[in-house]
């Protein structure tokens, strides 16, 4: 290979004799013959720059993104719903969806970079220029990267700027001397001019020996040895929810919904902390066995077998939120849109919005039930797995062998095998599948494609798209 490319689940090269190969997950296109002098991979679809200064691209086109103009260009580049080529004349052209929200710079340019929801050009001059949804700063740059929301410039004076959309301390690059700057959708680094890499936003590292972890939309809060939450990650976007400040004392068990968390206590009662819009934070009183939060309500299961919900439940689950529901359930776990119940019969029960057939689990006899976005997965007696709902991306098409437990996130699903491995199915994208080595004892899904594994020996391991809440790896020493 000459050059190659990579996009968000799939890669392209150039090959000596001018030819194009892609390879991946979501790159079931034909690809079209050459001469190719260059390449560029985005989400679902890919241009190539022909030696003529044409222009052809391939894959997914919804929003034109595939659909090139005509004339000759210098380069090309790629995101996922829109692209952008340099022309020779150094003025830059893009199309496919949000190219014509913001009248694109005049240039001249000498480069062109293109992530959603925004382009940048950079300047002979330096200077960079970005426009679609955000504009970056007008100073003297060395180079630009773009990571999905946002973008960083290296300035001609070694110092890092970030600009674009406001998302967990991206955009606030440290006051170094870096050569250079690489970005991603959740994280940037730079290499100092010493030598040395430094990434941001900081990473923080999470307690070791935690007896349970549970995500949310942005938080996670893990359960300690002595009975006390710990919570990490982002308060909120926009808001200070209090997501991440749990309450004081003594708890058995947790789970996280999307800006709001909920523990039972040692005495059996619930305690639920953070957003409380929907009045999901509100929890009734009376002596629970368990508790599971969702997006907008959380739900219990009282010491008697029944289940209550509160919050926004009527609108998800349909029934009213106050006053009890059913009887005889041993355990519960609410989706985005439904709840799953597992009865003393060890036949699962669903409510709630069943559309893609979520609220129609497959019977028989189970021990563990998990509910994600669009779909639910349980795990039989005999230990197999078994999903039901949304199958777009292959979320619910589980493998087979035997295994203990099982987190169901959005577009895809994770296993803990009975040899304490983890195996992942679905989307591959923000890399949710590709699930860690080394063998564990409890696994969980939060409410976006991202999980946390507690190791046997005491580590936290996560993976997936939010990788902001954690570092890849780490544990005891």
């Amino acid at each position: 290979f000459k050059t190659v490319d990579a996009g968000e689940d799939h890669a392209c090269g150039v090959r000596v004799d001018d030819t194009i190969d892609c390879w991946g997950y979501s790159h079931p296109y034909e690809v079209p013959g050459g001469p190719f002098k260059a390449v560029a991979a985005g989400e679902y679809h890919s241009c190539g720059l022909r030696t003529d200064g044409t222009i052809e691209c391939w894959g997914n086109n919804d929003y034109g993104q595939s659909d090139p103009p005509t004339g000759p260009f210098e380069a090309v580049a790629v995101g996922e719903l829109h692209s952008c080529g340099l022309r020779t004349d150094n003025t830059i052209q893009c199309w496919g969806s949000r190219h014509n929200r913001h009248e694109i710079p005049g240039g001249p340019f000498e480069n062109v970079v293109v992530e959603e929801p925004h382009s940048c050009g950079s300047y002979a001059s330096f200077i960079i220029e970005c426009w679609i949804d955000q504009y970056g700063p007008g100073n003297l740059f060395d180079a630009v990267t773009s990571g999905g929301d946002y973008s960083c410039g290296l300035r001609t004076n070694g110092t890092v700027t970030c600009w674009g959309l406001w998302v967990f301390e991206k955009l606030k690059a440290p006051a170094e001397q870096f050569s250079a700057v690489e970005t991603s959708r959740t994280h940037s680094c730079g290499l100092r001019t010493d030598g040395t890499i430094e990434c941001w936003p900081s990473m923080p590292r999470l307690p070791d020996e935690l007896e349970a972890i549970t995500i949310g939309w942005d938080h996670a809060c893990g359960l300690q040895s002595d009975g006390t939450v710990q919570c990490w990650g982002a308060d909120s976007t926009t808001t200070e929810y209090g997501k991440t400040d749990p309450p004081s004392g003594h708890f058995k068990a947790i789970d996280a919904g999307r800006y709001h968390t909920c523990g039972l206590r040692a005495d059996n009662t619930i305690e639920c902390w953070g957003d409380n819009q929907y009045g999901q934070s509100n929890s009734p009183k009376g002596l629970f066995s368990a508790v599971t939060a969702s997006h907008e309500f959380s739900c219990g299961l009282y010491t008697d077998s029944t289940i209550e919900c509160w919050g926004n439940a009527s609108s998800f689950l349909g029934f009213a939120p106050a006053g009890k529901y059913g009887e005889g359930f041993i355990a519960i776990n609410a989706g985005y849109w439904h709840a799953c119940g597992l009865r003393t019969d060890r036949t699962i029960q669903c409510w709630g919005t069943g559309h893609d057939g979520m609220g129609d689990p497959v019977y028989g006899e189970y021990i563990a039930v998990d509910s994600g976005q669009w779909h639910s997965c349980g795990v039989r007696a005999d230990n197999t797995i078994e999903c039901w709902g949304s199958d777009t991306y292959g979320q619910s098409d589980a493998p087979e062998g035997q295994f203990d437990a099982v987190a169901a996130g959005n577009e895809n699903s994770c296993g803990l095998r009975t040899d304490k491995t983890i195996e992942c199915w679905g989307s591959r994208r923000n890399n949710s599948t590709y699930a860690p080595p080394g063998q564990f004892d409890a696994i969980t899904a939060g409410h976006e494609s991202y999980y946390c594994g507690l190791r046997t020996d005491g580590a936290t391991i996560c993976w997936g798209r939010l990788v902001r809440l954690s570092e890849p790896h780490f544990g005891p020493e």
